[in-house]
């Protein structure tokens, strides 16, 4: 993966994410379906139209439409999850823990992909959208499911690196 299609839309103000978003290839701690689903959910979870047809067309050749499909869901599952969790987290009313949340979630365990993928594409976007309860969440679960910190913070490395991207294409031209 090189990443040309995308470099070449990243103006000279962000040569630092260039070189981060190069180097990311060259990581070892993910495998091809992780990193390239990491890539896709981060920029759908950014939101920015430009960013998500860009990665989109780097990872769609090199993900099955089974993950392509989990990854869609895993960032609208998480649209709506890191709202009304981190609401649940940063109000300083314990009742609204006690109340059922009233959203279905079947997308959590039917989504056709390994679970630990699926847990690393939540906690990217959770990471991105500063969810700290689904952050931990998502981390404890990747944890249990064999992950080491460095392969979960390469995940959020990508987060990280595809946020910046999102911020970096937004600038006027």
């Amino acid at each position: 993966m090189a990443f040309e299609t995308i470099t070449a839309h990243i103006p000279e103000t962000a040569k630092d994410l260039k070189l981060n978003l190069t180097s990311l290839a060259r990581q070892n701690d993910l495998s091809d379906e992780q990193l390239n689903g990491a890539l896709y959910v981060a920029a759908l979870t950014c939101k920015h139209d430009e960013l998500i047809a860009l990665m989109h067309a780097e990872v769609k050749e090199s993900l099955s439409p089974e993950y392509l499909s989990a990854v869609e869901t895993a960032a609208a599952l998480m649209g709506m999850n890191n709202v009304f969790y981190r609401f649940r987290h940063m109000v300083e009313n314990d009742t609204y823990s006690t109340l059922p949340a009233g959203l279905r979630m079947n997308g959590l365990r039917s989504h056709g992909i390994a679970q630990k993928d699926f847990e690393l594409f939540s906690l990217v976007a959770s990471a991105i959208t500063g969810c700290g309860m689904c952050i931990v969440s998502h981390e404890r679960a990747l944890k249990e499911a064999g992950m080491t910190e460095a392969e979960i913070q390469t995940a959020v490395r990508v987060a990280a690196i595809v946020h910046g991207l999102a911020v970096a294409l937004s600038v006027p031209q």
